[in-house]
């Protein structure tokens, strides 16, 4: 039956991808359903998460914090660390549009701190230029320059482009 959980889960992408959002979630949540009866947490985490960003383009943003942050927890409970961070930057994503932006910050601060300890040069850009972003929003500019620095240096490196393209736009705002 997990294997069938995760048929679901596939099948909720596709629609996802096609845009098909509803039937998305129906999907997955078919998938949550099974990977809840097995107790089986990284399954429940990854559907989780997966409601969490559907139900944001579907405008349901209360509902997609909630998945998100039982999701978050999930993966803190199991340990896994890489996920967890990707988490945290999707609650501070959606807390900033929520208009929560010391939610937003923290979240995206504790995800950066998570990529950092992996070494995941390619998510703490991401993740500096999110923390740009809300400090442009806040009229931070030196912050938000340092953050847009160490993203595009990062960016550089790994070979980012559209990441340094961001960086190069936050940057101009900022200086």
């Amino acid at each position: 039956l997990v294997t069938l959980a995760t048929v679901y889960n596939s099948l909720g992408g596709i629609h996802w991808q096609q845009g098909n959002y509803n039937a998305a979630v129906e999907f997955v949540e078919k998938g949550l359903q099974i990977y809840t009866s097995f107790n089986y947490s990284w399954g429940r985490a990854n559907s989780l998460s997966n409601l969490g960003i559907l139900k944001v383009q579907i405008g349901e943003w209360s509902r997609a914090d909630s998945y998100l942050s039982e999701a978050l927890q999930l993966r803190q409970e199991i340990g896994d660390l890489h996920n967890e961070a990707f988490t945290h930057l999707n609650l501070g994503q959606l807390r900033l549009s929520m208009g929560d932006i010391g939610a937003a910050k923290q979240n995206l601060l504790q995800g950066l701190s998570i990529l950092q300890q992996l070494n995941d040069n390619f998510g703490i850009a991401g993740a500096r230029i999110l923390i740009a972003q809300i400090s442009l929003a806040q009229n931070d500019f030196a912050t938000a320059e340092k953050q847009a620095l160490a993203a595009k240096s990062l960016a550089d490196e790994i070979g980012g482009h559209e990441m340094q393209i961001e960086a190069r736009w936050i940057l101009a705002k900022a200086i």
